[in-house]
């Protein structure tokens, strides 16, 4: 692109028509803002984006890391207390209770 508008600001100076020099200051122009709306903002996302550093300390940030331990302890106690509870409900339904002996209804008869 800078060698497209090196190349006519040499067709420029060796111009001598007045319709040909604008023609080529437009095209300059036009090179110009089309690198100006397209080129830099690429450029410059490019180098706001993250590096290797900045990605390595925030991921290992100690306070960041401190929240996400918290709360997989949370989740590890309820999940031990859930599972807990559905072990002793397991167990329930699998003894009868104790010291009773089962008991049969009469059956009803027909008449």
């Amino acid at each position: 692109m800078f060698s497209d508008i090196a190349q006519m600001r040499n067709e420029m100076e060796a111009a001598s028509d007045e319709q040909e020099v604008r023609l080529i200051t437009e095209k300059i122009g036009s090179l110009l803002r089309m690198l100006r709306d397209h080129g830099f903002p690429i450029l410059q996302a490019s180098q706001q984006g993250p590096n290797a550093e900045q990605a390595f300390d925030s991921t290992y940030d100690p306070e960041g890391l401190e929240k996400i331990v918290r709360l997989e302890a949370l989740l590890d106690a309820r999940i031990a207390k859930v599972l807990a509870r559905l072990v002793g409900l397991k167990e329930f339904k699998r003894m009868p209770a104790a010291g009773t002996t089962t008991m049969m209804l009469p059956a009803v008869q027909n008449r």
